[in-house]
């Protein structure tokens, strides 16, 4: 009960603070780029890496800073929904086993592995894979045999 409102406090605390700042204008608006190149090619991506698709629509504002802030978004965006049913699957796999196995540990990590990879670019690198993998197969655990 407590480390729940105390784990939803921290981050309803984060994400406001994080909004309100030049950072977090430019990471919406990394949301919405994202989401607009996402729309030219839904089914399979504009390619990977193709960092161009996104910022053709990035708000002119922010043109000394065109790189881009989240890994959905960009995951969207070049692998389009093709390339996203490996992170679902992976992402449904791994919270059905936390809840298959009553594992609250290991569910509170899905959850926080999932924030921070929405709201960091992290998309392709290795060791994120591996834990995508790992939830694929139901092996994030608390326990300290596994």
């Amino acid at each position: 009960g407590l480390l729940s409102f105390m784990i939803i406090f921290s981050i309803n605390f984060l994400l406001v603070n994080k909004l309100n700042s030049i950072s977090g204008s430019i990471r919406l608006d990394d949301f919405i780029a994202g989401l607009k190149a996402w729309k030219m090619n839904v089914i399979f991506g504009n390619g990977l890496y193709n960092l161009d698709a996104i910022q053709y629509y990035m708000s002119s504002w922010r043109s000394y800073n065109r790189g881009f802030s989240n890994s959905l978004m960009q995951i969207l965006s070049d692998g389009g929904i093709y390339l996203s049913i490996f992170y679902g699957v992976c992402t449904i796999n791994g919270i059905k086993s936390t809840i298959k196995n009553k594992d609250v540990y290991a569910f509170l990590f899905i959850i926080l592995f999932l924030i921070m990879f929405i709201f960091t670019i992290s998309s392709y690198i290795n060791l994120i894979l591996y834990v995508f993998i790992m939830m694929a197969f139901g092996c994030i655990s608390s326990n300290s045999n596994t």
